[in-house]
């Protein structure tokens, strides 16, 4: 790749079927881009991604666009290109620690809007997040980014109080102690 590059941010939602990530691997690689970074999942029968791609040569958004909506048939229901503007994008100058959250329990309406309330409030990022189903239980496991001058016991009665209205048990765990107690394998391999 040139010295000066130019990223984009690509992201596709469509009916699932085998295939759809090759399709859309193509049609960037065809297009001259580099794919940096992908994130994909299946979600009610839709697939959808997102991905950073650079390229040597500035792209109209729409044309890259297109470019890629002609690489399927009919099948595609949305396409977003953005521009990656790193200059935009305001880091925080806090410190963070890496945590895993976990919930399980009753499903019932209202428990992300408190987890989300909760989170925010706080300044906790969350940077992941998933809800499955297994038979009469819902399960949450989310990844979250806490300053590290937060109080993580506090943080963690607080969470429990946020929680309380609903029929959920949940922990905040340092993400190396979540990887060490659910994870199979060396214990050497989390800690270096």
């Amino acid at each position: 790749m040139a010295e000066k590059t130019y990223r984009y941010i690509i992201t596709l939602i469509l009916p699932d079927r085998i295939g759809i990530l090759k399709d859309i691997t193509t049609a960037v690689a065809d297009a001259a881009g580099n794919i940096d970074a992908i994130s994909q999942t299946i979600l009610a029968d839709y697939f959808t991604v997102t991905l950073t791609s650079s390229f040597e040569k500035k792209q109209d958004k729409e044309l890259l666009k297109q470019t890629i909506c002609d690489s399927f048939t009919k099948d595609v229901a949305s396409v977003i290109v953005l521009e990656h503007n790193a200059s935009s994008i305001k880091k925080a100058n806090t410190r963070v620690e890496r945590y895993i959250v976990t919930l399980i329990g009753r499903d019932s309406p209202g428990i992300i809007k408190a987890i989300t309330t909760y989170f925010a409030a706080k300044n906790v990022n969350i940077e992941d997040w998933s809800i499955k189903y297994e038979k009469a239980q819902v399960i949450h496991i989310g990844e979250v980014t806490i300053p590290s001058q937060l109080d993580l016991k506090q943080i963690q009665a607080e969470f429990a109080a946020a929680i309380s209205q609903f029929e959920l048990k949940g922990t905040i765990q340092n993400e190396i102690i979540f990887r060490v107690t659910n994870e199979v394998g060396s214990i050497r391999n989390f800690i270096t």
